[in-house]
């Protein structure tokens, strides 16, 4: 599988080969798909102290929601997300 992260059309972007398909994780990606598709993110998303495992509203709410709600530095918060695909 090949995951794709762009962030607000810049340059950077973090692609993997994975398994079996390819998924693109945007900024305008819900919260809950990132979570289901990949359930391990979600113990670094409690280590970060993001709420959106559980929160009802993470439906709503998308990866580019993220750096606004929790004041987070998104460049080593995706580069944590990312090292931890590489290893699914």
């Amino acid at each position: 599988m090949q995951i794709q992260l762009e962030i607000r059309g810049t340059s950077l972007k973090r692609v993997f080969e994975m398994a079996e398909h390819d998924i693109t994780l945007s900024l305008e990606m819900p919260v809950s798909d990132l979570l289901r598709a990949y359930p391990l993110v979600s113990g670094l998303f409690i280590k970060q102290g993001l709420a959106c495992v559980g929160c009802p509203f993470n439906r709503l709410c998308t990866l580019g929601d993220l750096p606004e709600y929790y004041n987070l530095d998104w460049t080593n918060f995706w580069d944590s997300v990312n090292r931890l695909l590489q290893n699914i």
